[in-house]
């Protein structure tokens, strides 16, 4: 069985400024904005269930914000 229980993801990037020295500014400060992608996430996959991700569109090409993991054999 693979359990996940409270599984969080927050990406930290540079804030951007606009203007003509935007890109220069940017640079020089070290100003950060914070997004969270996931949030307390849990869930459970059960010995032999088959599992799937689909994206925002529905084709399934957007990755899992849970770590990829392959097939899990118990002994």
């Amino acid at each position: 069985m693979i359990q996940v229980e409270g599984l969080s993801k927050v990406f930290r990037r540079p804030r951007t400024f606009s203007g003509p020295f935007g890109a220069l500014r940017t640079l020089v400060t070290r100003q950060y904005e914070e997004r969270t992608a996931v949030d307390d996430v849990s869930f459970e996959i059960g010995e032999g269930e088959i599992i799937g991700h689909l994206g925002p569109n529905g084709a399934g090409s957007a990755p899992p914000p849970a770590p990829r993991c392959s097939t899990a054999r118990t002994p």
